[in-house]
């Protein structure tokens, strides 16, 4: 028997060019999004709703 080696082909996953280009969309996406920020009377409206309601 004559195996020969593939090397890392071997472990390279599978993907089609539609899994590919979805994966990209997703990457994108998520780099577009960003934390929103808050001012800090909207912390403290809602530290004070939060204490009333417990």
């Amino acid at each position: 028997m004559n195996h020969h080696d593939r090397g890392i082909i071997k472990y390279a996953p599978f993907l089609m060019p539609e899994h590919r280009n979805m994966l990209k969309e997703l990457r994108e996406k998520e780099e577009r999004i960003q934390p929103s920020h808050h001012d800090e009377q909207q912390y403290e409206e809602w530290n004070r709703i939060i204490f009333k309601e417990m």
